[in-house]
C-alpha cells in the first residue's frame, strides 16, 4: 500500500566528511606556510569549512590571559591593547564582507 522509503543523504557527504576524508598534508619545516591563502585556494573544495576557517582565523589573538579578562580587581586591557590600526580594521572587515 505503501511505497518504500529512500534514505536521499545516504551518499550525501559534507566538506567536513571530504576535509577529514583528505590525507594529512605536512608542510617540511622550511617552509613558511600560510593557512589563510591554503583556504583561500581550496574554497571551492570546501565552500562551507572554508567560510567558517576565515571567520575563526580572522579573530584577533590577544594576551591577555582568561583569568585576568574576567577578572574584577582591575583593568587588564589598557588603552594600548585595545587600540588596533586602522589597516586591521579594515583588513578584517574586507574579509567577513568577502
Amino acid at each position: 500500500m505503501y511505497l518504500d522509503t529512500v534514505n536521499v543523504y545516504d551518499n550525501f557527504k559534507s566538506d567536513l566528511d571530504y576535509y577529514i576524508d583528505e590525507s594529512i598534508f605536512q608542510v617540511p619545516p622550511n617552509i613558511k606556510f600560510d593557512v589563510l591563502q591554503w583556504w583561500m585556494v581550496n574554497e571551492p573544495k570546501y565552500l562551507i569549512l572554508s567560510k567558517l576557517a576565515k571567520d575563526v582565523l580572522s579573530i584577533p589573538v590577544t594576551t591577555v590571559a582568561s583569568e585576568s579578562t574576567f577578572s574584577a580587581g582591575r583593568r587588564s586591557i589598557d588603552p594600548k591593547r585595545a587600540s588596533m590600526e586602522v589597516s586591521i580594521v579594515e583588513m578584517l572587515l574586507v574579509e567577513s564582507i568577502g
